[in-house]
């Protein structure tokens, strides 16, 4: 089988992005659970929430939001259900189609966590991959 330059560039770029991703999450997930009891996806759950305001939001959309899986967005809400960051109202009969809000403690929880996020953001000095993102991220 011969791969053409074509391919092989573009696997190697999609290999790069994913050790970047992992290397993103490793350390965001380090500095968000030490001192914020938060995981990125726990990070990325409550700002999204953050973006309705005090709407509440269907965990039927939260899901392709964040790119998991409904039941995934159950499980995760859950714990943080318990620990009081936000607040989920079932559907009748049908666990994962209600909606879910922030509380009002989760608000203080994620300017906190934002800061240490964009702290570790800095620090990753992360490579400009050609979209600007990189750039408009470090100002």
């Amino acid at each position: 089988m011969t791969m053409t330059m074509t391919t092989t560039t573009s696997l190697a770029q999609c290999l790069h992005i994913s050790a970047l991703h992992a290397r993103i999450r490793f350390a965001l997930d380090d500095d968000l659970g030490t001192y914020h009891g938060l995981s990125y996806a726990d990070y990325r759950l409550l700002s999204a929430l953050a973006q309705c305001g005090e709407s509440p939001m269907a965990m039927a959309d939260l899901a392709p939001c964040l790119g998991v899986p409904l039941s995934a967005v159950v499980r995760q809400i859950l714990p943080l259900e318990k620990t009081g960051l936000v607040q989920r109202q079932g559907a009748d009969g049908a666990p994962g189609r209600g909606t879910v809000r922030l509380r009002p403690a989760a608000r203080q929880v994620l300017v906190n966590a934002t800061e240490t996020a964009q702290d570790v953001c800095r620090r990753l000095a992360l490579p400009d991959l050609g979209c600007g993102m990189a750039a408009s991220a470090a100002a």
